[in-house]
C-alpha cells in the first residue's frame, strides 16, 4: 500500500499531456514490461477522437493496452499487476515510465522493495513446503464445492426428470381409460344387438377395470376412493354403470342387507 501511495502521488504530480504508461519489473539489470495502460481523457483531448471508436493499438504492441479515466485508478491496478507478477517476492525493482500521445517520454520512477531472504536454506524449503501445501488445500476446498454445487444441480435436475415422468405415465394411464370408457358409450349406442352390446360391454369393462388396476398399481391410488369420486363426480357415468343388471343387483342387494341390518338394530 505504501508503494500504491507513492506511485499515486508521483502520477498527481505529471504534467497534463502524460497520457500513456508502463511498467517494467524485474531487478536493476533486467527489467520486462508487464503492463501498459492510457489514460482517455487525455488521448480525446489531444487527438480530438472519440477512444472507443477510433483507437487503435501500435502494430508491434505485444502487451494488452488497458485504458481508464482516473489517473489513481490506473496507479492502483499497475501495483496490484506488480505485486501479482512477483513484486516484493521474486523481484525487487519496478520501473514505471509515462509519455505523451506519440510517445516522447515524460518522466519515470523507480520502486524498490527488499526480498525476504533466509540464512537457513532448509528453512526456506520447508516455508516453500508448506506454501505448496496451503495452496494445495486452498485448491482441494476449491474442487469440493465446485464438485459438490455440480452434485446439487445433478439431483435437482434428476428428481426434476423422475416426477416428470411419473405425472406423465399417470396422465398416459387416465387419458387410456377416458378412451376405453368412450369406447364403451359408442359401442353401447351403436350396436344393434342386446346380447352383442352386453357381451361387448362387459369385455370393454374389463379392459377399464385392468387400466384402472395399472394406475393404481403404479400411483398406489386407493380403489374405494377412485370409485367413490366416479360416483359423487360423475352422474353420466353412474348411469352407464345402472344399465349393468348386475351392477344393479348388487346395489340392490347391498341396500336391502342395510335396510335389515337398521331394522334390527332398531329392534333391538
Amino acid at each position: 500500500m505504501i508503494k500504491s501511495n507513492k506511485l499515486i502521488d508521483f502520477c498527481e504530480r505529471l504534467p497534463e499531456q502524460s497520457c500513456i504508461f508502463t511498467a517494467r519489473i524485474g531487478t536493476s539489470q533486467n527489467l520486462n514490461i508487464i503492463f501498459k495502460a492510457i489514460l482517455i481523457p487525455v488521448w480525446e483531448d489531444v487527438t480530438g477522437k472519440n477512444f472507443v471508436e477510433d483507437y487503435k493499438p501500435h502494430p508491434k504492441d505485444t502487451l494488452e493496452t488497458f485504458a481508464y479515466m482516473d489517473i489513481n485508478d490506473l496507479a492502483e491496478e499497475c501495483m496490484q499487476t506488480c505485486e501479482d507478477e512477483g513484486f516484493g517476492t521474486e523481484h525487487d525493482t519496478v520501473r514505471f515510465h509515462v509519455f505523451t500521445v506519440d510517445l516522447r517520454p515524460i518522466k519515470s520512477k523507480v520502486l524498490k522493495k527488499e526480498l525476504f531472504e533466509t540464512v537457513d536454506k532448509q528453512s526456506d524449503t520447508v516455508q516453500a513446503l508448506t506454501n505448496g501445501l496451503l495452496r494445495m488445500s486452498e485448491e482441494i476446498r476449491r474442487t469440493m464445492r465446485e464438485v459438490t454445487n455440480n452434485n446439487k444441480e445433478h439431483l435437482q435436475t434428476i428428481a426434476m426428470l423422475s416426477n416428470s415422468n411419473v405425472e406423465k405415465n399417470r396422465h398416459v394411464l387416465d387419458l387410456e381409460r377416458e378412451n376405453m370408457a368412450r369406447e364403451l358409450i359408442m359401442e353401447l349406442y351403436d350396436k344393434e344387438n342386446d346380447e352383442n352390446t352386453q357381451d361387448q360391454s362387459k369385455s370393454l369393462m374389463d379392459k377399464i377395470l385392468g387400466l384402472v388396476q395399472q394406475q393404481i398399481n403404479s400411483s398406489h391410488v386407493d380403489v374405494d376412493t377412485m370409485v367413490k369420486e366416479t360416483i359423487k363426480n360423475d352422474p353420466e357415468k353412474v348411469k352407464e354403470y345402472m344399465q349393468d343388471d348386475e351392477v344393479v343387483e348388487a346395489v340392490k342387494k347391498a341396500m336391502m342387507e342395510k335396510m335389515q341390518q337398521e331394522q334390527e338394530a332398531k329392534n333391538d
